[in-house]
């Protein structure tokens, strides 16, 4: 709902700016910046999965989780979706924001079957981690730029030591 009303107030801030008449250019530029606020609050609500819904979800307040990216190659396309990357009693588990304010599981694989990860660039333009996944066809990759900031954390969620 208010994902809704945020879209709605950046295309009323749209058309003010494109369809009224502002005499005062310090009034008729300064709607540029609430036109950014706008979408910058809706790319917020569109993709962000909020701690408290997985704290419900998961039914418990101690895990690991991150902001991250789940990168699924079709074929020749590369999908990349928004979520939140979360460890917790032995999977790998990666939720995505869903209608509602809802976390939706997208994909998981038990901390068990990691062979290995690296952390780097995963495609041509993002970094993250990738997982090679014992009874997976390719590599399993997600995006994120704390990836490489938390390792220490991320070790120790998936139950592996320090190095």
């Amino acid at each position: 709902m208010l994902k809704k009303f945020v879209l709605l107030l950046l295309f009323l801030t749209f058309a003010v700016f494109m369809f009224v008449p502002i005499q005062n250019r310090i009034i008729y530029y300064g709607l540029l910046p609430l036109m950014m606020f706008w979408a910058l609050i809706f790319h917020f609500l569109e993709d962000s999965v909020s701690l408290k819904e997985l704290k419900r979800k998961l039914g418990k307040e101690d895990f690991f989780s991150i902001k991250a990216g789940y990168i699924f190659m079709d074929g020749p396309a590369c999908i990349l979706t928004k979520g939140m990357l979360v460890i917790n009693e032995g999977n790998v588990l990666f939720y995505k924001r869903d209608k509602g304010n809802k976390a939706k599981l997208i994909y998981s694989f038990p901390v068990d079957a990691i062979i290995g990860y690296t952390l780097g660039k995963v495609d041509e333009y993002h970094p993250g981690v990738t997982f090679t996944v014992e009874g997976e066809k390719g590599e399993v990759r997600f995006t994120g730029k704390d990836f490489a900031s938390r390792e220490g954390e991320f070790r120790k969620a998936l139950g592996w030591p320090e190095e």
